[in-house]
């Protein structure tokens, strides 16, 4: 349905100025400036005169390999160049590196790099920097400089290898020509008696990426008026003492690792990032795409400007082939390019059905290599939050994506190269909206034109898979496959338990283990009978007895034995799963640890297995290998090492008919608290964000209503209903938080929750809203002036006049909704659960977490409740919050269910007119009310009006 009101607004000419002011949600499809299309984590600042630039290069002539170094180059001392500093730290700790030999000591890495005396948190250094002297027989025309904070040399140094710390920074570049610089040569800003600025390089924090490792090798050009500088010397001032330097290189030769935007380039659209970390190709080795948020068998459904295949009469070349689940080019969508009329603008989407939040997309063109061609260009990346989306929605037109298509960022496939990228390969990017996920209920590719092919778009796939933080390794004759589960059935509870099972002690089976660290410590649990005791948690876990670092158990395992033999379809196993509280001893709750370790699954079909029976490779005799499963690392929020996760078993042969299973561990300090066999696939949804408890014969249920009646603008006025004090309601409040700020502070008050305005200044927070503890049950409530017949509520933390100050804060927590019937109820009306004689309780809402676009804590919401499907006869009703900072409004009682219609109107009270409306959708505007209507992109239900040209009218209309 398109709704459509207008307005029209007309200044005649030579009237006064208006406001041009206009404000922007910046998630339009305004792409980063091209400078800082190489990486938007450097900045660099040019001195006057000056320039410095780089090509992109990351990690030129690095190498993992023991004396990994630079090319010759002049900044090495065995050209003659003498390195200075301001201070070192190598002599602080005593070691022979992090000093000024180390510079241009022709070699990489950590143990031979450089850092000032602040490196371990000093201040002895106010100005630390490092620099070169050149020979002064070499007559230096200074045309590059690079550095590196470890760019290899990983069997020398500490630390597992090459480290990726202390390089965010700003890098300061100077020169002098003066005869024998040194660490004593004066900042004098005239290279002739001392160091002059060239510019400065700054290194964002921020992960690293294709683009940029910052800890790698960068070369920088530099010049002045566009020439090579003249220098005897250069020195690097560094904004952070800690900062480490292993190398300085100066006039290097070109790099042997050419920039990754030579083939890829990526641009995100402000507030987005698109991020590569040059994975390719990842599963190309089978046919098969991992399960992932855009396959058809999670309800996706693909859709799309054209599609070749019946065009031409083939099978393949279709929508449904982007999220079929297979690789390759007879399972590749192509748009229409044969017809009469090809298509013009293609793209190729996918609706998810509901919202989701994205965190990364990958696309190929033929994973499998069949096809290296059609791929080329640049592929423009959209999402939407509109419901259903499909190719009739249109780019957006209003304040954000839910009204069309917004713009995330371009991916340019720009050159192949077999070595650094395969276009026609699949590729994944890590998306993110102002450092969080994506919300979207779609998600669409702008293709470069209508010749590409992409055979399989997926979204948010399982990183734990893809790289391979789960490594399986199956032995001959088995299968172990992990479909990416990750702590199902976790329940933060008291007696969180797994579900039924044939593990369960409950069903026969019998636990054993190696060794316990329960007896050594004289404790009630790390025992083998927590294994299956059905309850997760530390305090019902398994330990062997190497469990604080003891060797007694050379070979530590746990196992079950089971009452018969059994088929085996899965397995599942965790370290912590579940009863989150203090309660369950150890770590104050859940334990993350002792989790990261080898796990092999073994199985035997003798009679009666136990810690005794011996690993002979025959299962009819002993223990015998399915294969091993590793978790090396977790990968959030895909994989959590200590939850709980499933893994199907498969035997190529037979099936796995067992007696017994166990699981050897590599580490004896490794806790599971419960192993599960042949559990269900599927686990109970996850909780919601909203929770209501209902009491005895009452009911609440919420119909999803979500900031009904909000308006941005001054004055958010609040429907009709019973709770007003217009009406005759008097509010009134366990304590107040205004007076305490001051004698005549007008809001924070009880007379606010009731006062028919929306807003953080006509809202009410208790004594206790900046931390204090004065009000130990805080409650807020209204007295009607006679019983009236409650049909539902509805209060909001802030549902309206938003321009100024937005608060979204204050609203996560348990509402408890009483009523009494006594008269005139107040503040002293006691909690007695007996409404003829003070407050009984209806039941609890509690607000759990915000989830856009779903759900919006700080919104209004209304509630629908009942006794024993009657209306509640009410004198009064009050909500006790279980925080004393949580902040609200607005209380309403017996409101309209429906949404108000939208409404525009013009303020004209400041001079300079305004437009305000709500109800969502985009402002459009037009000459006449017979069009042509266009969009008034950006606007977020607030317009200044500009000025007409020549005194015309001026229509203006919204859309939804």
């Amino acid at each position: 349905m398109n709704q459509k009101i207008s307005s029209s607004y007309r200044q005649a000419s030579g009237g006064n100025s208006l406001a041009r002011w206009l404000f922007l949600i910046a998630l339009g499809p305004l792409l980063m400036p091209s400078a800082q299309a190489l990486s938007p984590r450097v900045v660099i600042t040019n001195a006057p005169g000056f320039t410095i630039t780089w090509d992109g290069n990351d990690g030129g002539f690095s190498s993992p390999l023991s004396g990994a170094g630079p090319s010759n180059n002049i900044a090495l001392a065995s050209n003659g160049t003498v390195p200075f500093t301001s201070s070192d730290l190598g002599p602080v700790l005593g070691i022979p590196f992090h000093r000024a030999v180390n510079l241009n000591d022709g070699l990489y890495g950590n143990s031979k790099s450089w850092i000032s005396a602040n490196g371990v948190g000093g201040t002895s250094d106010p100005d630390p920097f490092c620099g070169l002297a050149f020979d002064p027989f070499a007559n230096v025309q200074l045309k590059s400089i690079a550095w590196s904070r470890d760019n290899g040399n990983i069997p020398d140094d500490c630390c597992g290898g090459t480290l990726t710390d202390r390089a965010s920074g700003a890098y300061t570049l100077q020169y002098t020509t003066v005869s024998s610089p040194d660490a004593t040569t004066a900042d004098t800003g005239d290279p002739a008696t001392g160091w002059n600025t060239i510019g400065s390089v700054t290194y964002l924090a921020g992960a690293n990426d294709a683009s940029f490792s910052s800890y790698l090798r960068h070369r920088f050009d530099v010049a002045q008026g566009g020439a090579a500088i003249a220098a005897t010397g250069i020195r690097i001032k560094v904004s952070d003492g800690s900062i480490d330097i292993d190398e300085i290189e100066v006039n290097p030769i070109p790099d042997a690792l050419p920039p990754i935007s030579n083939f890829v380039e990526i641009q995100s659209a402000a507030g987005f990032s698109i991020v590569w970390d040059r994975n390719q190709s990842n599963f190309s080795a089978s046919a098969s795409v991992p399960e992932n948020d855009a396959s058809l068998n999670r309800g996706a459904v693909a859709f799309g400007s054209s599609q070749l295949g019946p065009v031409i009469g083939v099978p393949f070349h279709r929508f449904t082939n982007v999220n079929d689940g297979l690789y390759g080019n007879s399972h590749s969508w192509i748009p229409d390019f044969a017809s009469a009329h090809p298509d013009p603008a293609p793209f190729i989407g996918i609706n998810f059905g509901k919202p989701i939040h994205i965190e990364n997309i990958a696309w190929s063109r033929d994973n499998t290599s069949g096809f290296t061609d059609r791929s080329l260009g640049l592929y423009t990346l959209q999402i939407t939050t509109m419901p259903n989306p499909a190719s009739s929605v249109v780019e957006v037109c209003g304040p954000g994506a839910a009204h069309g298509w917004v713009t995330v960022g371009t991916v340019n496939y720009k050159l192949n190269d077999p070595k650094y990228f395969e276009s026609y390969l699949r590729h994944r990017f890590d998306l993110t909206q102002n450092g969080g996920p994506i919300v979207a209920t779609g998600l669409r590719i702008l293709v470069p034109n209508n010749n590409i092919d992409i055979d399989e778009i997926e979204v948010n796939a399982n990183q734990g898979i893809e790289q391979n933080t789960v490594l399986i390794t199956n032995a001959p004759s088995f299968a172990i496959t992990w479909d990416g589960n990750d702590g199902q059935f976790n329940n933060p509870n008291p007696g969180a338990g797994p579900p039924s099972n044939i593990a369960l002690a409950t069903q026969g089976t019998t636990a054993f283990a190696s060794s316990e660290l329960g007896p050594q410590l004289n404790l009630p649990y790390h025992r083998a009978t927590n294994l299956n005791d059905g309850l997760y948690g530390n305090s019902h876990s398994w330990i062997s007895a190497n469990g604080i670092g003891g060797t007694s158990d050379p070979e530590p395992f746990a196992g079950l034995s089971f009452s018969s033999a059994v088929t085996v379809t899965n397995i599942a196993w965790s370290r912590d799963n579940g009863d989150a509280t203090p309660g369950d001893l150890g770590c104050g709750g859940t334990c993350a640890d002792r989790a990261l370790d080898t796990y092999s699954l073994q199985f035997t079909s003798v009679s009666a297995p136990d810690a005794n029976t011996p690993e002979t490779g025959d299962a009819t005799t002993g223990w015998a290998d399915i294969g091993s499963v590793t978790l090396s690392k977790a990968a959030p929020p895909f994989f959590t090492p200590y939850l709980r996760h499933r893994f199907d078993i498969v035997s190529s042969n037979a099936p796995l008919s067992a007696t017994g299973i166990r699981i050897k561990v590599a580490n004896g300090t490794t806790d599971l608290d419960e192993i599960e066999v042949n559990t269900a696939v599927t686990a109970p949804p996850n909780p919601g964000p909203v929770t209501i408890t209902p009491v005895g014969t009452y009911t609440i249920t919420w119909d999803g209503n979500e900031g009904q009646f909000f308006t941005p603008a001054p004055g958010a006025a609040v429907p009709l209903n019973q709770a007003l004090a217009s009406q005759g309601a008097t509010a009134f409040a366990s304590s107040e938080l205004g007076p305490i700020l001051a004698p005549d502070f007008p809001f924070h008050r009880a007379t606010n929750i009731n006062d028919g305005f929306y807003g953080n200044s006509h809202s009410w927070i208790s004594a206790n809203g900046i931390g204090g503890t004065s009000d130990p049950e805080p409650f807020v409530g209204v007295s009607f002036i006679d019983s009236i017949s409650v049909t539902n509520i509805a209060w909001s933390r802030n549902n309206g006049d938003t321009l100024a100050t937005p608060y979204f804060d204050r609203d996560i927590g348990t509402y408890t909704l009483q009523f009494t019937t006594v008269f005139t109820p107040d503040a002293n009306t006691p909690e007695t659960e007996d409404k003829g004689t003070g407050w009984e309780t209806i039941g609890t809402v509690q607000y759990i977490y915000s989830n856009p676009p779903d759900f919006h804590p700080w919104l209004r919401h209304r509630f629908a409740v009942s006794a024993a499907g009657s209306p509640i006869d009410a004198t009064g009703l009050r909500l006790k919050v279980s925080d004393g900072t949580m902040d609200l409004d607005e209380m309403e009682v017996n409101t309209a269910v429906t949404t108000p219609l939208p409404r525009l109107t013009i303020d004209k009270t400041s001079g300079n007119p305004v437009l305000f409306w709500n109800g969502g959708g985009a402002l459009q505007s037009a000459p006449s009310l017979t069009g042509p209507w266009t969009c008034v992109p950006g606007t977020t239900f607030t317009y200044p009006l500009p000025h007409p040209p020549g005194g015309l009218m001026k229509f203006y209309r919204i859309q939804q």
